[in-house]
């Protein structure tokens, strides 16, 4: 047994020796919009201020090689919310994100994470950003709102997601723009734009609403899942303002010390009400951040080894190097996973679905992945306990172009990894200094919207495979040489396994929507919704 499987399964033994007879979890799992995989100080970020998020790492489980599917969040949310690879249900199609005026969403037919816990006595919850779907037919119909997918409570929601036209500060957009900027309860719309600065706390307050309502539920046998699905640190940036200019890091730290406010309190709640032993909680990000946008951007990586930074990952949201993929991933469950651990091999935001339903015992073989679980099983027999190790490949589609693949210790590349979102970063100048350059920033970001649509049809496929040795050099400074025998033997497995995944899915047919592009379907709160100087407050009824 290599040195790499004895570490591995140390780490794992005293987490896997405690959950041979769990008691079922409640389950949180905090998910951040374009947090880098070097934005937290427990990831290595040397002015980042520490937080309760960094308290869960240091005392949990920190994975160092997790990633997404996607470098956009419609597609890599719906990855992790089904555990299919989002190119199998329409959900990775050339757009790469849902717009408010495209009428098409997640199949409501497919298996969720929270339909399976619901169906499994778990009392969901979900607040915070969505992106997956809103309207079908108008502007009101909500065909493709959270409520479908298995939440039995939705509070304050983005059924969209914040963005720049959301921008309140003048960076992007001189206002914002009321067709991207709205916010819902529930099913409604309850404001257009959104108010940033209250944001936050009515997610905090949201949370604790949720968790009250479980606690006055009868049956006490149930257990809960909450979905906080934060807008941080999406740009642009807002903040409350009694987190404006509190981090040594600038505005960017600011919100995450925001995101991680929300955090303690609802932690502070769990501690309360006797919630806080047997609560699993999982961190993570959607994707990589979007380094490019300079200030208003993230950290995709500070590799630390002994106390030395050594590399940077390359790359950033929109594009396929580590930088757009790889995660912060965190399991925090103080009643089993007694010390903190560390593991260093590759798993995917696919795992999570299966993994869920490892924990809770509740595996169904009718219900089809191309995750795994990263436990292999739960038992009582000691000397059967093991993780999965099977290194399966981690699959990159852009579209129904697979554009790369992690695979053992090595990332192969079959299209230029970089797509033309960043290419066309390379000409901007973002600076926040001067109002002229805030001119500049609005003209250049509306260059960028038009460019969405491009991003996966103009990358290239290469005429020889790129292939990098990522544990070796995570930055991907430089391609290797493989031996030629050995290359075709990986590049076999890769195909062995993405037909082994076809031949799974042959059977499963996902109801594929149409992707009609309208006005029409833009939410509306009021008698003018497009008009730039437009502010509503809409009643919840």
């Amino acid at each position: 047994m290599s040195i790499f499987n004895i570490e591995f399964y140390l780490f794992y033994g005293n987490f896997l020796l405690n959950i041979c007879s769990i008691q079922k979890p409640n389950i949180i799992f905090y998910l951040a919009d374009d947090l880098g995989y070097g934005d937290l100080s427990s990831y290595g970020h040397p002015t980042q201020d520490e937080n309760v998020i960094d308290f869960m790492a240091n005392h949990g489980i920190k994975f160092t090689s997790m990633y997404s599917v996607a470098t956009f969040c419609t597609p890599s949310r719906s990855a992790i919310l089904t555990g299919i690879q989002p190119n199998r249900y329409g959900m990775n199609g050339p757009s790469q994100v849902h717009l408010p005026f495209k009428n098409f969403g997640l199949p409501r037919d497919i298996m969720t994470i929270p339909k399976h816990l619901q169906n499994n006595n778990y009392y969901t919850g979900m607040i915070g950003k969505w992106h997956l779907g809103i309207n079908k037919y108008n502007s009101s119909d909500g065909y493709y709102l959270p409520k479908h997918y298995g939440f039995n409570y939705v509070g304050y929601n983005l059924p969209f997601t914040l963005n720049r036209l959301c921008d309140q500060e003048n960076y992007y957009v001189s206002k914002p723009n009321n067709s991207f900027s709205f916010m819902y309860y529930a099913d409604d719309i309850v404001e257009q734009p959104i108010d940033t600065k209250t944001l936050t706390n009515r997610l905090i307050d949201d949370a604790i609403n949720f968790l009250y309502r479980y606690l006055d539920k009868t049956d006490k046998k149930d257990n809960f899942f909450l979905y906080f699905s934060f807008p941080q640190p999406h740009a642009s940036i807002f903040n409350n303002d009694q987190f404006k200019y509190t981090s040594k890091r600038g505005r960017y730290g600011d919100q995450i010390n925001e995101m991680a406010y929300a955090i303690e309190k609802v932690e502070s709640f769990l501690k309360k009400h006797e919630l806080y032993q047997n609560t699993l909680r999982i961190f993570s990000s959607d994707h990589g951040a979007d380094v490019l946008l300079g200030p208003q951007g993230g950290n995709n990586g500070l590799l630390r080894e002994k106390s030395q930074y050594v590399s940077n990952l390359k790359g950033s949201k929109s594009d396929y190097w580590d930088g757009g993929l790889r995660v912060p991933f965190i399991f925090y469950w103080p009643k089993y996973i007694k010390k903190f651990q560390i593991i260093r091999k590759p798993f995917s935001l696919l795992d999570i679905f299966p993994t869920i339903s490892t924990i809770i015992n509740k595996k169904n073989p009718e219900i089809k992945h191309d995750g795994k679980s990263i436990l292999k099983k739960l038992t009582l027999n000691f000397s059967d306990l093991s993780i999965n190790n099977n290194e399966d490949p981690i699959l990159f589609y852009c579209h129904q172009m697979l554009i790369a693949a992690r695979y053992k210790r090595f990332k192969f590349y079959f299209y230029n990894p970089t797509g033309t979102i960043a290419k066309l970063f390379d000409s901007m100048k973002l600076n926040n200094k001067t109002k002229n350059t805030k001119n500049e920033n609005i003209k250049n970001f509306h260059n960028l919207n038009q460019n969405y649509i491009k991003s996966c049809s103009e990358m290239k496929k290469l005429e020889n495979i790129k292939i990098y040795d990522v544990d070796n050099n995570p930055s991907e400074n430089f391609a290797i040489e493989m031996d030629e025998y050995q290359k075709n033997v990986y590049l076999k497995d890769i195909d062995n396994f993405i037909k082994k995944k076809e031949k799974l899915f042959e059977n499963v047919n996902f109801t594929l929507e149409s992707h009609i592009v309208s006005k029409k379907f833009i939410p509306c709160c009021g008698p003018d919704c497009y008009s730039k100087t437009f502010y509503a407050k809409c009643n919840i009824n």
